[in-house]
This record gives structure tokens, sequence and C-alpha cells, in this order.
């Protein structure tokens, strides 16, 4: 494990996280317990990364007045692990929601700049653009 995003995710996975809603805590403390040479002995630490690499919720923003919006490299927008369930609990995104993020980041849909949105809004939003591309090529 060179990162500590790495570390988390691996412990999400332990976890079953992916289909799993997971308390934070539960995650952090399984990632501390796997790191051996004790890197990431922060639980401060960890829970920003986490938070970094989570899609929906307002403290991913570093740029918290704009956003991001200027920022393509921003960790939540070229990884996206985690998906925010509620206060404490995160899963880890399926292939498919990864899928549908990636079109919302580079459609620029306004949803991903919310504070926090639901897996729903956000396929909603995506499949509005998948249509529309549709109809565009029927038309042509």
């Amino acid at each position: 494990m060179s990162r500590a995003i790495d570390l988390l995710v691996e412990a999400a996975e332990l976890l079953d996280s992916r289909n799993n809603d997971t308390e934070l805590w539960r995650i952090r403390k399984k990632a501390m317990s796997m790191d051996k040479d004790n890197k990431y002995n922060s639980e401060d630490g960890l829970d920003a990364t986490l938070n970094y690499h989570t899609i929906n919720m307002r403290s991913r923003f570093r740029d918290i007045i704009n956003k991001d919006k200027n920022n393509n490299n921003i960790e939540w927008k070229t990884e996206p692990y985690f998906y925010w369930v509620d206060r404490g609990i995160y899963r880890l995104l399926k292939s498919d929601e990864k899928e549908i993020f990636k079109i919302a980041v580079e459609n620029d849909l306004d949803i991903i700049y919310k504070d926090f949105y639901s897996m729903y809004q956000l396929k909603n939003k995506v499949k509005k653009i998948i249509d529309n591309t549709k109809t565009d090529f029927k038309n042509k």
C-alpha cells in the first residue's frame, strides 16, 4: 500500500462496502489495523482522504467557493471511490456507478457540484444526456 486511499479502499472491500453501507469508523479502524508500518495513524487524515474521493459530499471540495469547477485533476473527479450514504456512513462505488459519474464529469453536469446528491438523482441526470445523444444520433 503506497497511498492512504488504496488502504481505505482495500479495507472497505474487506468489509464488503460495495454491497453494504458501512460506518466510517469501521473503514478507518480496518485500514489502520492493516497499516503495518503505522504510516497512516491519523484518524482525521484518513477521514479527509476518504472524503476527497467521495463523489457526493461537501467536504470533498478543496475550493469551497468555486467547488473545484476549475480543477479537473481533483481527487473526487479523477479517482472516485466512495458514495456518501448518510452521516458517517459510506459505500464503495460500483463499476456502473463510476461510469455514470464519469459521464457526468465529462459533460460537466451541474449536479456534481452540489454539496449533496443521491445516486438516483445522478443517474437521472446522466440518463437525460444519454437519451439526448440517442435522439441526436437518430436525427442525423
